[in-house]
């Protein structure tokens, strides 16, 4: 082998530049014109000069540049099969000539990429073996590497030849000669050539295997691809032949090697899906099957199918390989969920048994074809027993939570196959530590009616095998009590089953059948008997002659009449009618999955055999279990026996936590679960009692040895987008309560039957691009007026909402006005700002970069522009409202259309829909405009003197949820009672720390991760990243209400996520997936780019009046960014500053709009130097009104407020505004109590408590019978406070809100505040303080909001804790560790976390206080605070890098300098850690007020 250097040869010819080879041959060649033929000619010529090697070089070199610039158009008019030959002859007979074997070779494979159709020339011209030869002895490294490529492509269609030439051994044979990239392509020429190897090829098969197999270790996941799809393909011809497909198997360890691809969490799930569609293959085979077994690869499945390795792509093929390793069921034995949609039609007539007459048809085997497997287990059980052990649980789990339909039935029929072929040893020892007969029943529940059947199978199947277990469980877990919902009948029931009656149905339909099918042959044979006749006579006629023009009559032909047969064909059978007591009657009106068809008429029969022979075979057994009957009798006492609830309560918690007796089905069947909810929440006098009695008993340590072992699941935090489902199993202490609550949530999943049928293929990370198309795509939309009929026609696309057509028709209806009969299009919102990279789009997306300037403000105390543009003000309201109507029900404004006609239709997916098939009809109403109702937040009348317990506990049980969306839903009821319950345990938890604590009892009972809910958080994770219920907005109604009403079951990530998902926009959807899933940089992992927004404003001598201009009246949905007036930084950097100043300038004391706790006097001109001082956080300041409105400068600021916060919000950023618990309540729309005002002011509150206790005192006096003196003479003995000197008359209050001139009433400057008006005043002060003096102000924050977020948007706030809402504004203060900024930060460029000045770096962080751990982060990253998320969260990581030194300085001249828009920390080497921290700190206070180049 040889390697030539040919730079100068390629210098004069292959240098040509694209402009010099199109000035050599002409723009009109470029664009598809032809070149003179004189001129082809001649370089053909020149090709067959054999004598000029110089005009032979030159012709190739000129066709090579031709074709480099032609399109496939050119080059099938140029002829390329007269050049084809002499360039195949030229790389036969110049081995002599290096450069011109090469030039013809590049020629050849660049006619080759731009015009397929060349191969058949190549092959035709015996190019296959010229080619095969530069590769079968390797002279040229590139000549090869040219011959490679030209391979590849012939490989697709001449794969046989080139096998024959011996390509793939050579091939391979060298492969370690090329690089990365040629290696990839022999491996994809390996793929291709290795479908034409057959059985003959064994010898070949054996030397190349090896060559192939190594490369399944590759760290390319293509290189592994390539290599399984070529293993594949070569064992298939040897799958029927064991012994050489075991010695292929074990030559190259491919099931040690499988192993490993299995087990590694990088593969790709290509890769991974291509590995298990090999290992089903080669299963067949016994020894292989046994192998897979015996090294543990069955036990690799479980871990494949955790929900944090994300492989819901591979769930069927990992199915399908499970099944490959299970015996296959017999024919008459096969589950409905594997059958086709024909064969689950006959099944009814086969459970009859009634044969049809004449019946000719072979009767079926209960064997199967393939019987090496069954043969297999049959010998070795232990192997059957190992796949149980090891798949059924994990399968169970992932048939709970997984929403595809195939995926779903295939789990079944695994566990149907492996229950059927399992013995009854095997089955209890499978089962003894698993709830199956739970699973059962909640299968039993479904309204799926494929798991419905399939359960009621295996059902049957376990009746048969174990009776004696199963009937007692099937009882106490509920599954006989489910069989007989489904049958429709009980123990009494005379009515005639079913299956009786659908004998009699196919009897009489086969009686008819063949009564008509034997008088059509009698008719047949009548007839051939007369034709027989006519045929006779006619032969006894002379022929009759025929006429000029007419067509000749055909010759009958006799016929044997006794040889005429009419085919059996199996008439239609009426099924009878479902029973309407059955769970699966469905009136022919109503919506649902099972209607009244063949498989819910076999599954209801099914259910009445399985239940008739159930109650026969146990009329005589006790079934009933002690705990049930002690949880009946509990239950009936609690609610009537005040006297003994201390002990019944007890007995309660033992029973349910240490007895452990009683099934899930009995918990819920006992009726014990609605009587605690009735107990607690029942609003009576003793209700406190009643819970503080409850929260004393059960929040009792479980003794020593009495807990029950508890399998807990362990989900991963690998992937950050699933941390919804982490929990925490750690509890050192269990309590009776937290034990409690985990077995309600075990209840609730055995119930629930919260279904969405999700799609396992497209999710925010794959397909979104053609989802989002289909949704733009405009269709016809029908306007009918309820009233006159007249019709309008619109164009409309799915994201349309019916707010979008309301608007419309208010500008554009008119009942005198005569509607256009062409559609009109309804305007929607720009989708232009953003951009869906397409998998091969190369092309960075700008977008127009819009850019506002916004003019220098005048001063610093100017507000004047405050009134220069009337932002906040109303705009003139229509006299009309429009109404749209659906089937005689009024549409939520906020509905998209694609949603509206969903829910109408009975698609189980979205992705069925398509409202472009037929024009979509809605119709609407006019009617007068009625006032919106807002809801009150203010407190109730009565509250005011009650204690703060007692105020906590109405409010925390007032707090009811919406009950009739979820039983619309067809949400299980039992499942709604647990939930209720499981809210009031965690309301009692927060409750805690204001019940009486005696006993020592905890201030917080339970932590907040013993309410979490894995299953249904994976649940609610997959449904929301499904595009087409996100962007069609039509997610069933009980995910909103379990997110907002029982949020507590879900982690602060799975709420954020929802959040992030369902009310920023689609494009701001898709980017939060991204930021989730890819840490990289590269911007070709970035699945979206949304267009930015550039904003100039000047930071003096008025930051906020700049910003205000800036965003006011800003319209867009791209990023906004802010660059600051003569300074260069951009980016992220000056925008997270730019947030920081103007939070700063909100809390001006100057602009009034916050209250102020500072006491003393001060200048005018100084107010807008100093910001509000508050020790509780931002509330807003009381306002005197102007005809009951804000002053409009006011108003326009609170509006610009909410505005900030919503565009904050909308971008992802962290606002420097500290906001008190009670705004933030106010801004969720909760309630503000008496007791909220200490988060407000705590001072007064003290002074308002006084006050309280005084009119407490009256009101006692009063109630008691006393005269007139002896009431004046208690009166005077009441004081403010404890002094017992200070009298209310001392402290001069009026009916005004102290410390300010505002008046409770007219006139109440002058109205002084005696005992006997002293609760008016406090109701007055206090509504004052909570609702009237402030609404308007929080009203106009929540609108400003909304504007940015979109419409009532601020509302899913509610899904959020106050102290989370807290972290989402304002961001997080955490608590930092070593290994926390380990795994938090990236170090880079000179450093790694193992370096000294790291260490150092990370010792000086740790040791800051919180002022300078702000600074520290506002230098850093630009803002004070972390994101929710803490450090942790931010995106990208804190990069830490070596700053060096220039030559003749050292490092500890320099300070530390950052990039804030990629929080990037360039760091010097310092010598010491008090240098490293001096200069650290002084960069940190010199860095805080600019942006220029780091």
């Amino acid at each position: 082998m040889s390697e030539q250097n040919s730079d100068q040869t390629f210098t004069s010819t292959g240098g040509l530049t694209l402009e010099n080879i199109i000035q050599n041959y002409g723009n009109q060649f470029v664009r598809g014109g032809n070149l003179p033929p004189e001129r082809m000619e001649e370089i053909l010529q020149g090709l067959k000069d054999y004598c000029d090697p110089t005009k032979q070089f030159d012709a190739v070199s000129d066709l090579c540049n031709i074709v480099s610039i032609s399109n496939e158009q050119a080059l099938s008019r140029m002829g390329v099969d007269r050049f084809i030959p002499e360039l195949l002859n030229i790389m036969a007979n110049s081995d002599d000539r290096y450069d011109l074997m090469v030039f013809a070779a590049r020629t050849l494979l660049n006619m080759i990429d731009i015009y397929p159709a060349s191969c058949s020339f190549v092959s035709s011209n015996g190019g296959i073996s010229i080619i095969s030869s530069k590769v079968l002895v390797i002279e040229y490294i590139d000549l090869a590497e040219i011959s490679l490529q030209i391979i590849e492509h012939l490989s697709h269609q001449y794969g046989a030849a080139l096998l024959k030439e011996g390509v793939l051994m050579a091939s391979l044979t060298y492969i370690d000669f090329f690089g990365v990239d040629m290696q990839k392509k022999i491996l994809r020429i390996a793929a291709n050539l290795s479908k034409n190897i057959g059985k003959a090829d064994f010898e070949l098969v054996c030397d190349i295997l090896p060559n192939i197999s190594r490369f399944l270790t590759a760290s390319d996941p293509l290189m592994v691809e390539n290599a399984i799809v070529s293993l594949t393909r070569i064992t298939h011809p040897f799958l029927k032949e064991s012994e050489k497909l075991s010695k292929l198997i074990n030559s190259c360890s491919l099931i040690d090697q499988a192993i490993d691809i299995i087990s590694n969490e990088k593969t790709s799930k290509n890769s991974l899906n291509l590995i298990l569609k090999m290992l089903k293959s080669v299963s067949s085979n016994n020894e292989i099957a046994k192998e897979i077994y015996s090294k543990g690869l069955i036990n690799l499945i479980p871990g494949l199918l955790l929900h944090e390795r994300g492989l819901h792509e591979c769930f069927l093929d990992i199915m399908y390989f499970i099944l490959a390793l299970l015996p296959k069921m017999p024919r008459n034995e096969e589950l409905v969920c594997q059958l086709s949609h024909s064969n689950r039609k006959k099944l009814m007539v086969k459970m009859t048994g009634v044969k049809p007459p004449n019946d000719q048809s072979l009767p079926e085997t209960d064997t199967v074809q393939d019987s090496q497997i069954e043969s297999l287990l049959e010998k070795e059980p232990i192997l059957l027993q190992t796949a149980t052990d090891v798949l059924l649980e994990p399968l169970i789990n992932l048939l709970s939570s997984s929403q595809n339909d195939s995926v779903n039935n295939l789990v079944l029929q695994i566990i149907g196959t492996v229950v059927y072929h399992s013995s009854a040893t095997m089955l209890t020892e499978t089962l003894k530590n698993i709830p199956f007969s739970t699973f059962l029943a909640s299968l039993l529940s479904s309204d799926d009616i494929c798991k419905v059947t399939t359960a009621l199978q295996i059902c049957e199947m376990l009746s048969k095998k174990l009776p004696d277990i199963f009937d007692l469980y099937f009882l106490r877990e509920g599954v006989t009590y489910r069989i007989k919902n489904i049958s429709g009948m009980d123990e009494k029931s005379k009515e005639e089953l079913m299956l009786e009656k659908m004998k009699k149905n196919t009897i009489a339909a086969y009686e008819k059948a063949e009564k008509e099918r034997k008088e059509k042959e009698e008719n047949q044979k009548k007839q051939a008997i007369e034709k027989n006749e006519r045929i006779k006579n006619r032969e006894n006629q002379p022929p009759q002659e025929v006429k000029e023009g007419e067509t000749p009559q055909e010759e009958e032909k006799y016929e044997d009449p006794e040889k005429i047969s009419v085919a059996w064909v199996h008439p239609h059978v009426e099924y009878p009618k479902i029973p309407k007591t059955s769970r699966l009657y469905t009136e022919r009106s109503k919506k649902a999955s099972f209607k009244n068809n063949e498989l819910a008429v076999y599954a209801v029969t099914k259910a009445q055999l399985f239940y008739k022979d159930y109650i026969t075979r146990t009329k005589d057994m006790k079934m009933e279990s002690s705990g049930f009957i002690a949880l009946q009798a509990i239950g009936k006492q609690l609610l009537t026996c005040k006297s003994e609830e201390e002990k019944l309560l007890t007995e309660l918690r033992d029973l349910l936590i240490i007895d452990d007796s009683a099934t899930y089905f009995e918990i819920i069947n006992s009726n014990i679960i609605p009587t605690l909810i009735e107990y607690l929440s029942a609003d009576t006098h003793d209700r406190k009692s009643r819970v503080y009695r409850f929260a004393q008993i059960f929040d009792q340590s479980i003794p020593a040895g009495k807990e029950k072992s508890r399998k807990s699941k362990n989900f991963s935090q690998s992937n950050d987008l699933e941390i919804s489902l982490s929990v925490s199993n750690a509890n050192d202490n269990p309590t009776y309560l937290s034990e409690f609550v985990r077995k309600l949530i075990d209840v609730f999943n055995s119930v629930e039957n919260l279904n969405v049928n999700y799609s396992e293929s497209i999710t925010l990370l794959t397909g979104v691009g053609s989802v989002l198309r289909k949704f733009l795509k405009y269709f016809k939309l029908s306007m009918t007026n309820d009233e006159n009929k007249k019709v309008v026609l619109l164009q409309a696309n799915s994201l349309c909402k019916v707010r979008d057509v309301i608007n419309y028709l208010q500008d554009n209806y008119s009942d005198e006005k005569e509607q256009s009969t062409e559609a009109q299009t309804i305007q929607i919102p720009d989708f232009s700002y953003f951009h869906i990279n397409e998998r091969d789009d190369d092309d960075e997306f700008i977008g127009n970069i819009g850019n506002i300037e916004v003019e220098t403000p005048k001063s610093d105390e100017d507000t004047s522009y405050l009134l220069e543009d009337k932002a906040v003000m109303e705009d003139d309201k229509p006299s009309k409202q429009y109404s749209i109507i659906l089937n005689g029900e009024v549409l939520n404004p906020n509905m998209t259309l694609f949603e509206v006609f969903y829910r109408k239709g009975t698609h189980n997916h979205p992705s069925g829909l398509n409202l472009g098939d037929t024009t979509q009809n809605l119709s609407f109403k006019i009617s007068d405009l009625t006032e919106e109702v807002k809801d009150a937040t203010m407190s109730e009348p009565n509250e005011l003197l009650q204690s703060k317990e007692d105020v906590l506990l109405t409010h925390i049980f007032s707090h009811t949820s919406d009950k009739d969306t979820l039983i619309k839903e067809g949400i299980d009821k039992d499942a709604i009672d647990i939930l209720e319950l499981l809210k009031i345990m965690n309301f009692i938890s927060k409750l805690a720390i204001v019940l009486p604590h005696t006993g020592g009892m905890k201030r917080v009972l339970l932590s907040s991760k013993i309410f979490l809910n894995p299953k249904l958080a994976s649940k609610i994770v997959r449904s929301i990243q499904d595009p087409y219920y996100l962007f069609g907005n039509c997610f069933p109604h009980w995910l909103k209400l379990l997110i907002e009403d029982y949020g507590f079951l879900f982690t602060f990530d799975v709420r954020q996520l929802y959040f992030d998902l369902t009310t920023k926009g689609i494009a701001r959807a898709i980017l939060t997936i991204q930021n989730r899933y890819f840490k990289s940089r590269d911007r070709k992992a970035r699945l979206i780019q949304i267009g930015k927004q550039k904003i100039k404003l000047s930071r003096s001598p008025n930051i906020l009046q700049s910003a205000y201009k800036g965003l006011i009246n800003l319209d867009t949905d791209r990023i906004v960014e802010f660059i600051f007036e003569n300074e260069i930084g951009t980016g992220l950097g000056p925008t997270v500053e730019c947030y920081n100043l103007v939070s700063r300038a909100l809390q001006q004391s100057g602009l009034t709009i916050f209250r102020d706790e500072f006491v003393g006097e001060q200048k005018e001109a100084d107010k807008f130097d100093r910001l509000v001082e508050t020790k509780t956080g931002l509330y807003p300041r009381l306002k005197r009104l102007v005809d009951g409105k804000l002053p409009e400068k006011d108003a326009e600021l609170y509006y610009f407020i909410g505005t900030f916060l919503g565009r904050a919000i909308y971008d992802g950023r962290v606002l420097d505004i500290p906001f008190s618990d009670a705004l933030l309540k106010l801004l969720r729309g909760e309630k503000l109590t008496f007791y909220d005002i200490e988060t407000i002011d705590p001072i007064l509150y003290q002074q308002f408590c006084k006050l309280q206790k005084m009119c407490q005192k009256v009101n006692e006096i009063k109630s008691k019978s006393l005269s007139d003196q002896e009431t004046a003479a208690h009166l005077l003995e009441i004081t403010f406070g404890d002094d017992g000197k200070t009298r209310l008359e001392d402290l001069c209050l009026s009916f005004t809100v102290m410390g300010t001139d505002i008046e409770l009433v007219e006139g109440g400057s002058d109205r002084e505040v005696t005992l006997q008006n002293l609760e008016e005043y406090l109701r007055l002060v206090t509504n004052t303080i909570l609702h009237d003096g402030i609404i308007q102000q929080v009203e106009m924050i929540r609108n400003g909001f909304n504007s940015v977020m979109g419409h009532n948007s601020i509302a899913s706030l509610k899904c959020f804790s106050i102290k989370e809402l807290s972290d989402i504004f304002v961001g997080a203060d955490e608590e930092w560790t070593e290994q926390l900024l380990v795994e938090a930060t990236k170090c880079d460029h000179g450093y790694t976390h193992s370096s000294r000045v790291i260490k150092t770096f990370f010792k000086i962080l740790l040791q800051m206080t919180p002022s300078e751990k702000r600074d520290f982060l506002r230098f850093v990253t630009g803002a004070p605070r972390l994101p929710s998320g803490g450090i942790m969260s931010l995106r990208p990581k804190l990069t830490i890098v070596l700053k060096k030194a220039d030559a003749g300085k050292t490092s500890d001249m320099y300070l530390p300098s950052v990039m804030t828009c990629t929080n990037y920390l360039k760091l010097p080497e310092y010598s010491s850690e008090t240098i490293m921290k001096e200069q650290l700190y002084k960069a940190i206070q010199e860095g805080q007020n600019a942006f220029h180049l780091s």
